[in-house]
């Protein structure tokens, strides 16, 4: 799934059905409601008819929508949700699936299962709150030069990295609170399996 912001106030959709055979192809349904102010977009596949056997399918999205919009939710399993220059509040869930998000500038919810996380500031303001979720993945943030921040962790396995000196406010085995600066946006992250690295540009 490919989301861009562009300048118009109009949305298009490129969707791509693929499949080896015909019948596999004609299993695969796209259900798709809008109005002026919403998109509803939902991918449905046949249910197996017989208990051995299988069938194979997949649908890439492309998706250009007013830079402005709201990504309320787009929600994945096994594909990965790329989103870019995308300037409202956006939630990205996939299951098996890596999120990469670049040019945000709003509050972020950015949910996978086992995949890697991607998200990159082009500016951002102290309301801004980031929530960035992982059972088992990596997750890699970048926020514009000079941004204070504070960071709240929790994970079994993985830390809180920063190329900038951070203040320590709680450290333990598993969690962590800490912050650059005063005040700023609030970052949220909890993993099972995961390491959340936190860049600030130089320029």
């Amino acid at each position: 799934i490919e989301i861009v912001g562009w300048d118009k106030n109009e949305v298009h959709l490129e969707a791509i059905k693929s499949a080896p055979t015909a019948e596999d192809l004609s299993r695969i349904h796209l259900n798709i409601e809008s109005t002026s102010e919403r998109l509803s977009v939902k991918t449905e596949y046949d249910k197996k008819l017989w208990i051995f056997g299988s069938w194979k399918g997949e649908v890439r999205y492309r998706l250009l929508v007013p830079a402005t919009a709201a990504l309320k939710k787009i929600s994945a399993i096994n594909t990965n949700i790329r989103v870019q220059d995308v300037r409202n509040d956006v939630f990205l869930n996939t299951v098996n699936g890596k999120i990469d998000a670049s040019g945000l500038t709003a509050s972020a919810r950015l949910e996978t299962v086992n995949g890697t996380i991607i998200a990159a500031y082009a500016k951002i303001n102290p309301a801004t709150k980031i929530s960035l979720r992982t059972v088992n993945g990596r997750c890699d943030l970048t926020l514009p030069k000079d941004t204070p921040f504070n960071v709240s962790s929790k994970t079994v396995n993985g830390g809180v990295r920063t190329d900038t000196p951070i203040r320590v406010e709680k450290s333990g085995a598993t969690q962590f609170r800490g912050g650059v600066g005063e005040g700023g946006p609030a970052i949220d992250f909890k993993s099972v399996n995961g390491e959340l690295t936190i860049h600030v540009t130089k320029d």
